[in-house]
């Protein structure tokens, strides 16, 4: 008997507690269904202060980071789940106001508040830092500018200084001319074909208007 004894003492804790937390699914569907309206509460307000400073980064020329975009994926999914949740424990009562007595639905309710409260906890615990919200954006490869219909002379200009470009013939190539002969429409000119270059002549193409002598604003610009 003894020997009996102790198996049913060692087998017990892991056939008591199983059926407690059943039990607690059905008898604390008040209070789960209430713990995860109010952690939901509280991910909601974290989503809101991270889109705050998600936009506050895009005004720096930054993006959302992809670790961010899939939390806040998470987090639209979890709030949809939750919200169905919410809305069954609601529909528990009738149209008469009287709590329904449906052990079965009670229960998985019950259950299902209870197993979303962990998830949600989970998506409230993650720390973003403000440096991890969002990434700086790598600098596109350059920006097509409009131009008027191409005249002969332009087109004859372009390909010779092309050419230098090409041949790495020259480090600094200067146009000048007078007003109206075109040197801003070759410069556009100039622009457009290393963008759509298809050899890659180089990283980036940056077109910067400078009217007067100010190298500060220049780097600026070119940053």
């Amino acid at each position: 008997m003894d020997h009996i004894a102790s198996v049913v003492g060692s087998v017990a804790p892991y056939v008591v507690v199983p059926i407690v937390r059943q039990f607690k699914y059905l008898f604390l569907l008040n209070d789960n269904v209430k713990a995860i309206v109010n952690a939901m509460d509280e991910l909601k307000a974290k989503r809101e202060s991270i889109e705050r400073d998600i936009q506050n980064a895009e005004r720096e020329g930054k993006d959302c980071s992809p670790e961010v975009a899939l939390w806040l994926q998470k987090v639209e999914a979890i709030e949809r789940e939750v919200l169905a949740i919410k809305q069954a424990y609601d529909q528990r009562k009738k149209c008469i106001g009287i709590t329904s007595l449906n052990v079965v639905s009670n229960y998985k309710i019950g259950r299902q508040a209870f197993k979303k409260i962990e998830e949600v906890k989970h998506l409230l615990n993650k720390d973003f830092k403000f440096e991890d919200v969002a990434k700086k954006l790598p600098p596109g490869h350059g920006s097509e500018l409009p131009t008027p219909s191409t005249v002969f002379s332009v087109v004859s200009m372009l390909e010779v200084i092309c050419l230098y470009l090409k041949e790495n013939m020259a480090g600094i190539i200067g146009i000048w001319g007078m007003g109206g002969v075109g040197k801003t429409t070759l410069l556009r000119s100039i622009n457009n074909e290393l963008v759509h270059n298809k050899d890659d002549m180089f990283d980036h193409v940056i077109w910067v208007v400078v009217s007067r002598n100010n190298a500060e604003k220049i780097r600026s610009d070119l940053a």
